[in-house]
């Protein structure tokens, strides 16, 4: 049972449709934190990066996305 007052949500990241990462909103510290995802086994030629927010209406909450980049190593 959800705690009154708690903000709840979660962030999912997709890469071509493929869900690689859910990040919630219950981590009570709120710190900024780094994900990196290796994508050089895709033998796509062009990559979709898709955020994803699902919320609970009663409380604010949000998440900040900074920075994402993808690099070419071939």
């Amino acid at each position: 049972m959800k705690k009154p007052g708690i903000a709840s949500g979660n962030l999912v990241v997709s890469v071509n449709e493929t869900t690689i990462n859910t990040l919630t909103t219950a981590d009570p510290r709120g710190e900024y934190k780094q994900y990196t995802v290796d994508l050089s086994t895709s033998k796509e030629t062009s990559v979709n990066i898709r955020f994803t927010g699902n919320f609970n209406n009663s409380v604010s909450s949000a998440f900040r996305i900074d920075n994402v980049s993808a690099i070419n190593s071939r």
